[in-house]
C-alpha cells in the first residue's frame, strides 16, 4: 500500500517591531507536533531588535526562510510576499504576538486532507493579555452552512488561527491590500464564494490583545473598509441575506460616534462575551 505523502505547510509571520513577544510566537511554531513545515519570517522594516531574534532562530533552524522589506510595506502586503514565496500545499498565517497550540497545524492538516471541498479552516481562540493570562475565549461558527448565514455580520475566521489551501489562495488573488486591517475579512468572502470554509471546534490559538494601538486609532477607517467589503459581497446570490443589508445600513451610524467611544464599546462587548464563555 502506497503511503499518502505528508503535505508541506508554509507558516508565514510578518514582523514589525515585534521583539516583545516574537520569541514565544516563533517557538510555538517550531515545537508543533506536525513537523513538515517551512517557516517564513518577514521583517517589515522593524526599528527594534526583531531582526536579531529572527537571525538567532534562522541560524539554528534549516526550515526557516528569513527576509526583510527595505521599507515598511504593511501587514497585508507582507503577508502576500510570504504567501507568494510559500512552497507548501497549505498556507498558515501567524501573528508575531500570538501563540499556536502544539497541535494546531496537525489538526488543521488532518481536517483539510479529509475534507478536500474546504479551502480554509480556522479554530476557536483563547484570548490572552500582555502578560499571557487568559481573559476569555472567542467562539467561531464551525460549519460552512452556518458561516454563510452569518458572514455578512462579522468575520467568520480568526486569520492567525487559519490554514488555507495555497491553490485556492492563489485563485482568489491572495489578500487585497486595499483594505488594511480588514484584508482577512475580504479573503473569507472570496474563498467562501468559490469553496467551503469552516472552523474546528477546538481552541488552538492564543490571541493576544491589549498592546496594539493600530485598530484603536484607525477604528473608523477599519469600519469604512468593512463597509466596502460588504458592499462588494452581500448582494451576491450565494451570500445575500436581508439581515446583512439592514446591518450594513445601520453600521453607518457609527460614523456619528467618537472613535474612542466606538473602541470602548467594541472592547467592552468583546471582553464581556469572552468571559461569558470561559
Amino acid at each position: 500500500m502506497v503511503k499518502k505523502p505528508i503535505p508541506l505547510v508554509s507558516v508565514v509571520i510578518p514582523i514589525y517591531n515585534g521583539e516583545k513577544f516574537l520569541d514565544e510566537s516563533i517557538k510555538s511554531i517550531l515545537t508543533q507536533t506536525y513537523k513538515n513545515i517551512e517557516l517564513i519570517l518577514i521583517n517589515d522594516a522593524s526599528t527594534d531588535n526583531s531582526q536579531k531574534i529572527i537571525d538567532r532562530f534562522k541560524n539554528k533552524n534549516k526550515n526557516i526562510i528569513a527576509l526583510s522589506n527595505s521599507v515598511n510595506m504593511g501587514i497585508a502586503e507582507t503577508r502576500n510576499i510570504g504567501a507568494r514565496l510559500a512552497t507548501g500545499k497549505y498556507y498558515a498565517p501567524m501573528d508575531q504576538d500570538d501563540i499556536s497550540n502544539r497541535k494546531r497545524l496537525e489538526e488543521e492538516v488532518t481536517f483539510l486532507e479529509n475534507n478536500s471541498d474546504y479551502a480554509a479552516v480556522g479554530t476557536q481562540v483563547e484570548i490572552i493579555d500582555t502578560k499571557g493570562f487568559t481573559i476569555g475565549v472567542r467562539k467561531y461558527i464551525t460549519t460552512y452552512e452556518d458561516i454563510i448565514k452569518h458572514i455578512g455580520y462579522q468575520s467568520p475566521i480568526c486569520n492567525p488561527s487559519s490554514m488555507i489551501n495555497w491553490n485556492n489562495l492563489k485563485k482568489v488573488g491572495f489578500y487585497n491590500t486595499s483594505f488594511p486591517g480588514a484584508e482577512d475579512y475580504d479573503l473569507w468572502f472570496k474563498l467562501a464564494n468559490i469553496s467551503k470554509i469552516g472552523n474546528l471546534s477546538k481552541s488552538l490559538l492564543q490571541y493576544r490583545v491589549g498592546h496594539h494601538q493600530t485598530k484603536r486609532t484607525h477604528i473608523k477607517a477599519i469600519i469604512s473598509y468593512t463597509q466596502k467589503i460588504q458592499w462588494r459581497w452581500i448582494f451576491t446570490k450565494k451570500i445575500f441575506r436581508c439581515g446583512f443589508v439592514i446591518t450594513f445600513l445601520l453600521r453607518y451610524l457609527l460614523f456619528l460616534v467618537p472613535s474612542f467611544l466606538i473602541w470602548k464599546i467594541f472592547e467592552k462587548l468583546s471582553i464581556r462575551n469572552t468571559r461569558e464563555t470561559v
